[in-house]
Parts: structure tokens; C-alpha cells; sequence
């Protein structure tokens, strides 16, 4: 949608869904091309790395939890497929860590990485990230860039060093057959197997327009198929197949539980 229908959409509501004072002032900023530059994903990626880097991220843990959590929504919605997924994956990895004993200095530490994972995906053209069948070769490199972009980005924030490596690292197998780095699982932050398990978990049982999300016994019997393959650590799979509703709630918790569909 151009930026002329949208104005338009937005004035014909006005006093309907729409303040008319605030339609009013958004009519006003949005003349300018530069306010729907802003909104580009490279202008985006670079606000972020400009607010982060002023000084180092912030202190409190709560403020910068608030300003991942606004830039993992801006992430989740440039595709229909992804929405809320980085702060299902975000709560998900907290509740993992927490039932594996992870020392509590790391978890909102996991939980930001958890937000901001798939932040390199501002950097992958939307046809790409919303084409709806499969990817070809060449699509398929372009997307895999994601979580090299995103380890670019959060590098050299300071104090982001251990959650650029463990947001990074969530395409990594323990066999080295992963991506970008074909890291190992000695080479990998326990932190990054956490936020592995948790974002494969949470695609799985999301339910996204193309495909209803695995049921319980499902996902499941998925999750115990990448431990046997090795591609998933086992000590975290077993946290999360303890309590595969407990799981589901953290990693959806918009959605209804869908135990039923394992004898659909």
C-alpha cells in the first residue's frame, strides 16, 4: 500500500477509530517522504544500533527489556507468518533457563536475545520473507543471512557481547552442520542451545496462515526427532518435554491450548 492510500485510509476514520486530533498530526508528519524513509528496515536497523550504542545498552534491565521488545515487534510484523514470534521465543527461553538452573544473571540477558534473534531479518527483502511457497537456492541463501546480520548488528554494542553471540548462534547444530559459523556443540553458549530449542519450538506450534500450529503429542514427537538426530541439545529438550503445555503457554500465549489436535 503507498503511502497516499494509507494517509487517505487513515483521514477516512478519523472520528470513528481515530482521534481526529491525532489523525491530524499524522497527517501532518507523514507529508514528508523522510517520515516513511524512517519507517524502511535499514532505517529501523540503524535507529536501533544508534540508540543501543549511545553509551552502551542501557542499565536497567527493565527499560532495555521494553526497547527489545518494541524492535522484535517491528521484526515480527514485516512478515504475516512471524507475528509475536521473537517474544514467544523471548519467554519460552527465560522459562528454560529457569527450570535448567541457569544462573539468574543470564536470564534477562536470554530474554533480550530471545527479542532481538531475528533482527537481521530487517535486512532480508520482504518478498523473500512473505514469498508464500518455497524458496528457491538463491532465497534460500538470502534468508539464512538472518543471524549473521543479526550477530553484525548487536556486535558492537557494549555489554551486548554475550547476547549477540547467543542471538546469533540459534541456526547452529551441534554437529557443525548449522549456520552461519558451523559451530559445534562445545563451541556453542549453553545460552544458545536454550534459544535454539525454544525458537524451533515456538515455529512448531505457532499457528501461521499457511499451516496450523503441531498439537502437543506432535511437537513432541518432533522435538524427541532432532534430539535422536542430534541436532537439538538433549539436556534442553528434555527441560521443555517435562511440560509441553507449560512450554506452549510461554511460547503462545495468545493462543488456546491444542493438546486436542494430537488426536485429530
Amino acid at each position: 500500500m503507498f503511502a497516499d492510500d494509507i494517509r487517505a485510509r487513515i483521514a477516512e476514520h478519523a472520528g470513528t477509530y481515530f482521534s481526529p486530533a491525532l489523525v491530524e498530526l499524522f497527517l501532518d508528519a507523514s507529508r514528508a517522504e523522510a517520515f516513511w524513509l524512517m519507517l524502511e528496515p535499514r532505517a529501523i536497523q540503524a535507529r536501533l544500533s544508534d540508540l543501543l550504542a549511545q553509551g552502551g545498552a542501557p542499565a536497567d534491565p527493565t527499560e532495555l527489556k521494553q526497547l527489545a521488545a518494541l524492535f522484535a515487534r517491528i521484526v515480527d510484523a514485516k512478515s504475516p507468518f512471524t507475528a509475536e514470534h521473537s517474544l514467544g521465543v523471548s519467554r519460552l527461553a527465560r522459562l528454560l533457563a529457569e527450570r535448567l538452573d541457569v544462573p539468574p544473571a543470564s536470564h534477562d540477558a536470554l530474554e533480550i536475545a530471545g527479542l532481538l534473534h531475528d533482527l537481521g531479518k530487517l535486512r532480508v527483502p520482504d518478498e523473500i520473507l512473505d514469498k508464500p511457497g518455497r524458496l528457491d537456492t538463491r532465497e534460500r541463501k538470502i534468508i539464512n543471512t538472518h543471524s549473521y546480520e543479526t550477530f553484525q548488528i548487536l556486535r558492537n554494542i557494549r555489554g551486548f557481547e554475550a547476547i549477540a553471540r547467543w542471538a546469533a548462534y540459534h541456526h547452529e547444530e551441534p554437529d557443525g552442520s548449522g549456520y552461519p559459523f558451523h559451530l559445534t556443540a562445545d563451541e556453542m553458549p549453553f545460552e544458545a542451545h536454550i534459544l535454539r530449542v525454544a525458537d524451533i519450538f515456538q515455529a512448531m506450534v505457532q499457528q501461521r496462515p499457511y499451516r496450523q500450529g503441531l498439537g502437543d503429542h506432535e511437537v513432541g514427537r518432533f522435538m524427541r526427532d532432532l534430539v535422536a538426530a542430534g541436532r537439538i541439545d538433549a539436556t534442553v529438550a528434555t527441560a521443555l518435554l517435562d511440560d509441553v503445555p507449560g512450554a506452549r503457554v510461554a511460547a503462545c500465549p495468545t493462543l488456546a491450548p491444542l493438546s486436542e489436535l494430537a488426536q485429530a
